[in-house]
């Protein structure tokens, strides 16, 4: 007669068998989950192929950097993109006319860290700020790069800026801290497209190089290692019976430094674009006057110029909003934390700078956005 086994016996053969079933369940899955990484991940529109970087521009500018790709800036540069971008973006770079192209991708971005796929585009979200010139005013915001397939052929891109104008609150040589204004948001696109390689190239061929215009030479010469300083001379074009230059200074200070060697050296200037920072560096452009005709000796500073010089007051309480040059003299805006009177501070930068012949105060108000706030206009004359 058989005996059957003891309930306890049973209970102890039956739970390792479901340990083990359990655990190949698990096993199971952790495989398929891996077997499906790439498939789970969001769909990446196609835009593999072989382009022409075109359309030279701002928008152009921060596309290269947030592919990291600067070396395709240089005219007649190729870019080529590998297909599958949600397994990483994989770019070749031709740079210039006469570079080639490489035989490994130049870089590789990562799906999900440098970029998502979303409605058809790859999208790429800045981490730090971007800045705008829109209609004469100064946003700070944020941008997006979009990349999506051209229609038929071609690649599609856009960087999309969204920010608002800014009250500054303090204000140093390597910070800057501020507050946005209410009601003042904006958005703007800017769009560009690269041209297949395989349709024909518009880009106008280069002709032969003409002798440098007489006036170009000399504003060459004048602006020379003493003149310029830490500052570096960008390109140099004929304006009229001007010369248009621009330069690049490492620090504002570094393009304060300029106007002063260029008033010392008795070289008549006016400043056109006032120092911008933008690519680790303040970018402006000036006009000279190498074979007279230019204005009378009598210096006109730039707003810029203007500007450092009050901040020479160094007190982290005040702040220059804005200077603006007006019929002949200088309006500056000041903003005000505390409750310092504003006849004091006036009285201060008198006594710490002799630039200005005339310093008046014009006004003060308070904003209703802004109660913590003061504001204060100052009218000023250089000697």
């Amino acid at each position: 007669m058989a005996h059957s086994a003891p309930a306890s016996q049973s209970r102890s053969l039956l739970l390792p068998r479901l340990f083990l079933a359990a655990l190949g369940l698990a096993i199971a899955a952790e495989v398929a989950a891996t077997e499906a990484g790439p498939r789970s991940q969001a769909a990446c529109p196609d835009v593999s192929g072989h382009f022409r970087v075109d359309g030279f521009s701002a928008a152009l500018g921060e596309a290269l950097v947030r592919l990291g790709i600067r070396g395709a800036g240089f005219t007649g540069s190729e870019v080529r993109l590998g297909a599958r971008a949600e397994l990483g973006l994989r770019i070749w770079v031709k740079e210039g006319s006469t570079g080639t192209m490489p035989s490994q991708p130049t870089v590789v971005l990562q799906h999900g860290r440098e970029f998502v796929c979303r409605d058809g585009r790859l999208i790429f979200t800045s981490s730090g700020g971007a800045g705008r010139r829109i209609e004469q005013e100064w946003y700070e915001g944020s941008s997006t790069l979009r990349i999506a397939p051209g229609n038929p052929r071609g690649l599609n891109i856009e960087v999309v800026f969204a920010g608002s104008q800014r009250a500054p609150l303090f204000s140093y040589e390597s910070a800057r801290i501020s507050l946005p204004i209410p009601g003042t948001g904006r958005t703007s696109t800017d769009a560009i497209r690269w041209p297949d390689i395989s349709e024909p190239d518009t880009t106008p061929r280069a002709v032969e190089a003409k002798p440098e215009p007489k006036a170009l030479i000399t504003t060459r010469r004048m602006l020379d290692s003493a003149v310029l300083g830490n500052v570096v001379l960008g390109w140099l074009s004929v304006s009229g019976n001007a010369v248009r230059a621009s330069f690049k200074a490492p620090r504002a200070e570094d393009a304060v430094r300029l106007e002063d060697r260029l008033r010392a050296a008795a070289i008549p200037y006016k400043v056109t674009q006032s120092p911008m920072w933008s690519n680790n560096g303040y970018h402006m452009e000036v006009l000279f006057w190498p074979e007279g005709g230019g204005p009378a000796n009598v210096w006109r500073p730039s707003v810029h110029r203007v500007e450092q010089e009050i901040r020479k007051l160094g007190n982290v309480m005040v702040d220059v909003t804005k200077v603006e040059d007006i019929d002949g003299a200088y309006v500056a805006t000041l903003s005000i934390l505390g409750q310092e009177p504003v006849e004091k501070i006036v009285a201060q930068l008198r006594t710490t700078t002799n630039m200005f012949s005339e310093l008046v105060l014009v006004s003060e108000w308070v904003r209703v956005d802004q109660p913590r706030i003061r504001f204060a206009q100052l009218r000023l004359r250089v000697r």
